[in-house]
């Protein structure tokens, strides 16, 4: 049976991963470039990515970008539909610390890319992940965003991605503020 082939944004994160020197980080996400190399997925791309992973990618990152433009695997969206108001103005009326909103502000590219694509992302950043399951409550329209950290080998990225990127609900910004968000305290 084939795979359906999915859309899914890769953070800047990742880009920066692959480069770094700290063995177990890099080598854990230059792993899973590699295998979304040998799948059918799309990587999404929007203007504010693309600035994002030319700040932060490494020589590894740029290869795989190039392979996904040769194998025409890229989706590109421009900012003008990707972009959503409505996220940006309950992000600033966030309550709680300066620092979590910033970070939420700053992260918001990926789920307006998730948004207008599969509603998958992939990111390193596990801070800014609590602070959106944390948000999801008052931010209903992420609640079923799937959100996978390729560094984490619970959440077992290679085969997630292997069986086809699949909308795993114990995944989703949603479930993890209910399972886990509600013991804890994300700021």
């Amino acid at each position: 049976m084939r795979k359906e082939s999915k859309a899914i944004v890769i953070d800047a994160s990742v880009a920066r991963a692959v480069g770094v020197k700290e063995h177990p980080t890099s080598s854990k996400s230059r792993h899973f470039l590699e295998e979304f190399l040998k799948t059918t997925h799309f990587f999404v791309m929007t203007p504010e990515i693309k600035r994002e992973w030319d700040k932060h990618q490494s020589i590894i990152a740029l290869t795989f970008r190039r392979r996904m433009i040769a194998t025409k695997r890229m989706k590109a969206f421009s900012e003008e539909v990707v972009i959503k108001d409505d996220l940006r103005t309950t992000i600033d009326a966030l309550k709680g610390s300066e620092r979590k909103r910033k970070a939420i502000e700053k992260d918001a590219l990926l789920i307006e890319a998730a948004l207008v694509s599969d509603n998958t992302i992939v990111s390193c950043d596990d801070k800014v992940r609590a602070y959106l399951c944390s948000s999801s409550a008052l931010i209903g329209y992420i609640r079923d965003t799937v959100w996978v950290n390729p560094i984490n080998e619970n959440e077992e990225p290679i085969n997630w991605l292997r069986n086809g990127a699949p909308n795993e609900h114990e995944k989703t910004l949603g479930f993890i503020y209910r399972e886990v968000a509600l013991n804890e305290k994300i700021d």
